[in-house]
């Protein structure tokens, strides 16, 4: 089999291309250090700070350099196009290779990974994590899909006032459908005993449901936004359905939606389309974004540079651990969270959260091609969603069931704000009640980051009962 100079030349360049990444990221961290020492000898009273505390002062001040450096440069054009060129350059390189007849890589490392995680690695964390989830039942499934419903047996953790969902169905004020995003898995918000924002929920009186995406694999590649839309729709009628079964109330079973981050896109998606509305009694959104030209995250910014249509032309979806390896290249540097870690070893609880979070962070499905051209390429590079031209789908007509409106939102909608968040941009959230009918909007701040919404004690103790009352509140 002969090896074209082309090809070799292709595979030079596309080389060269990672160095210079590689080459950008050491710079950083050794210009961070430079700094750091230059930092710690202006100091005047070192000596004194050193020996009042046992952090090492100039590990501390490096670590806050090289995040800052990290955050302020891997979002500048000059790497956003370095690191456009060699996604480019390494799709090139994939595709000459496979189509001047080597052995298909796709079935040598592409297809061979995602076996592997499913297959092996993914079941053995999931697993673990299936094991610390709050009691539920199976009440749908639709293909890998899964609608869960929570069964609430802490009852003397309940919250005063509240009730037990469970003996409360006459009520139909307190239910909610979760809505995670189709990035990683849902279990960050039935983490673990101690950190579940599902068995707040319920300890505060709501009935929680929660779609479970599943684990997509290649014959997923082309569900579409309008197939993800569906499945909440089977979910909203399965919920209404078995409420009907258990509900003695003659009023019409309504139930609240919370969606989180892209699962707070689609749930906003599926209020907005046709007459879902009508089932639908208020809306949360937790750390979603909104106004994509305002959201000036890493992630966002990459994602808006890089050619989205060649990668999904080439794998036919956005591979899981490719997905991995992006966010921890967005931030390298976390070195802070280890020696949090190393100072809570006696803490049995902290140990445990920080594992199961290590565990989920590292268990990434896909993403089915169809529906990461459709949001990346229509809300992180076109803004198509405020504007009011996103359609469900591309190739029909603009009528009621197919066109995108969020202006025609009348119900009240809760946005859940994480001050510190570095994948959504506070400000891409905050927007969503200029362009939204709804005479009932509240904005809840919370000081902290993404993930800290999910598994914070200030969360847990303060930020979630107040959203359990905002939902069972009686809203006209």
């Amino acid at each position: 089999m002969y090896f074209y100079p082309a090809l070799i030349q292709k595979s030079i360049d596309t080389f060269s291309k990672y160095y210079e990444i590689r080459y950008f990221y050491n710079s950083i961290y050794f210009n961070s250090f430079l700094n750091a020492i230059r930092e710690v000898n202006q100091k005047e009273n070192i000596i004194k700070e050193r020996q009042s505390t046992n952090e090492n002062i100039f590990l501390k001040t490096w670590y806050q350099n090289v995040e800052r450096e990290f955050d302020k440069k891997l979002r500048s054009d000059t790497f956003v196009n370095l690191l456009d060129k060699y996604v480019n350059s390494s799709l090139e390189l994939f595709d000459d290779i496979y189509n001047n007849g080597f052995i298909n890589p796709q079935l040598i490392y592409h297809d061979f990974f995602d076996f592997y995680l499913k297959y092996f690695y993914s079941p053995f964390i999931s697993i673990s994590k299936e094991l610390k989830l709050a009691d539920h039942k199976i009440i749908l499934q639709k293909n890998s899909t899964k609608l869960l419903h929570y069964i609430n047996n802490n009852t003397h953790q309940q919250t005063k006032g509240s009730e037990n969902n469970n003996n409360n169905n006459n009520n139909n004020n307190n239910i909610l459908l979760i809505i995670y995003a189709p990035i990683n898995r849902f279990h960050i918000l039935d983490l673990n005993p101690s950190k579940s924002v599902v068995r707040t929920l319920l300890n505060n009186g709501i009935d929680v449901y929660l779609l479970d995406w599943g684990y997509p694999d290649k014959k997923d590649n082309e569900l579409t936004l309008k197939d993800y839309i569906d499945y909440i729709d089977d979910a909203v009628n399965a919920i209404i359905q078995d409420r009907s079964f258990t509900s003695s109330s003659s009023s019409p079973i309504k139930i609240s939606i919370l969606g989180y981050c892209w699962g707070g896109l689609n749930s906003i998606i599926y209020t907005a389309v046709a007459n879902n509305q009508k089932n639908i009694d208020k809306l949360i959104l937790m750390a979603t974004p909104i106004d994509f030209r305002k959201d000036n995250t890493t992630v966002s910014l990459w994602s808006k540079s890089i050619d989205t249509d060649k990668i999904i032309k080439t794998f036919g979806h956005f591979d899981g651990y490719l997905l991995d390896f992006v966010f921890n290249m967005r931030n390298p540097a976390n070195f802070a969270k280890y020696f949090t870690l190393w100072k809570n070893l006696d803490n049995k609880d902290f140990v445990n959260t920080f594992f199961d979070v290590e565990k989920w962070l590292h268990d990434t499905p896909p993403i089915p091609g169809k529906l990461y051209k459709k949001i990346v390429n229509d809300c992180y590079k076109n803004n198509l969603l405020i504007t009011g031209n996103m359609k469900l789908v591309e190739e029909e007509d603009d009528n009621n069931n197919n066109k995108i409106n969020i202006n025609k939102i009348i119900i009240p909608v809760l946005s859940i704000i994480a001050e510190k968040d570095d994948l959504v941009s506070p400000i891409s959230s905050l927007v969503i009640n200029d362009y939204i009918s709804s005479k009932e909007k509240e904005v809840f701040r919370y000081p902290g980051g993404h993930v800290s919404l999910c598994i914070s004690d200030t969360a847990h103790k303060e930020l979630w009962p107040k959203v359990a009352n905002w939902i069972k509140s009686k809203i006209s």
